[in-house]
C-alpha cells in the first residue's frame, strides 16, 4: 500500500511504494490500475482511490502537492488529479503530484 503525506513546504512523501524490480510496463496497463472517485455526502468533498488489480493502493482524501490539507471540493478535481496519478504508475514512474502539477491542471497556486 501507498501512503502519501504532505509535510510543511509542500513536499510529499511516499512510504511503503512497492515495484516489481526490472519490471516494465505491462501489455495492458488498464487491468492494472483502477482510479475511483468518491464523494462524503456530509461534507461534499471528493477523494479518489487507485486499485492495483483489486488491492487498494491509494486513498487520497485532500489535494496532494499542497502544503495545507485542502480537500477536493468538485469531482472533476479529483478525477484529474487521480487520472494523473494512474498514468505515472502506468508508466512505472512514481506517483508523485507537484506543485507545477496543480498549477497546469488544476490551476492552483
Amino acid at each position: 500500500m501507498i501512503i502519501l503525506a504532505t509535510v510543511s513546504g509542500g513536499i510529499l512523501i511516499l512510504l511503503g511504494l512497492s515495484m516489481k524490480e526490472g519490471s516494465s510496463k505491462k501489455s495492458d496497463p488498464s487491468d492494472v490500475y483502477r482510479l475511483e472517485i468518491k464523494k462524503n455526502e456530509e461534507n461534499g468533498y471528493w477523494w479518489y482511490e487507485i486499485y492495483q488489480y483489486n488491492t487498494l493502493m491509494i486513498k487520497q482524501e485532500f489535494v496532494p502537492g499542497m502544503s495545507r490539507k485542502t480537500p477536493f471540493t468538485k469531482k472533476e478535481q479529483a478525477k484529474i488529479i487521480g487520472e494523473l496519478v494512474v498514468t505515472r504508475l502506468n508508466n512505472n514512474e512514481p506517483p508523485i503530484v507537484t506543485q507545477r502539477d496543480l498549477e497546469k491542471h488544476l490551476g492552483k497556486k
